[in-house]
């Protein structure tokens, strides 16, 4: 995937990996410690940038037992479509889950200018789509006649 020294990138490798391992654990692969990585992922834990635990872990070896059974017929690296159940509702910002930086507000992020950022954008967007929402419902609305 390219995250060693001298090796080349590749994209859908990197693509994969992000999407199974997290963009967290993709992260840190550049990192030569293997044994921290083993260990994060052999945990169980819930920060805001990871959640893990025997659930993941044993969704992500029951869809990599499905992907070898059936590698003839798919595309490795194709649209992967997998989700966690432990993060299927989760909002995540830039690669932040909100409800457990909320419940670990000293938890110190990496780049928190950027989560801000995203944090902001976010908001704005929900503010748009709700006075579209608005608008729309009270160009619609009928009221009864007196």
């Amino acid at each position: 995937g390219g995250y060693m020294g001298d090796t080349p990138r590749n994209p859908a490798v990197r693509q994969v990996l992000t999407h199974l391992l997290t963009p967290y654990i993709a992260g840190l692969l550049t990192d030569p410690n293997a044994k921290y990585i083993l260990k994060l992922l052999n945990s169980n834990i819930e920060n805001p940038y990871f959640i893990w635990d025997a659930s993941t872990r044993g969704e992500l070896l029951k869809y990599l037992e499905d992907q070898a059974e059936s590698r003839d017929q798919a595309d490795a690296f194709g649209d992967i479509g997998f989700v966690y159940s432990a993060h299927k509702d989760e909002l995540v910002l830039g690669e932040i889950f909100v409800r457990v930086y909320n419940e670990q507000p000293s938890f110190q992020l990496m780049d928190a200018k950027k989560f801000c950022m995203d944090l902001l954008s976010f908001l704005g967007d929900q503010a748009q789509y709700l006075h579209s929402s608005l608008l729309m419902g009270n160009g619609t609305e009928t009221t009864p006649e007196r």
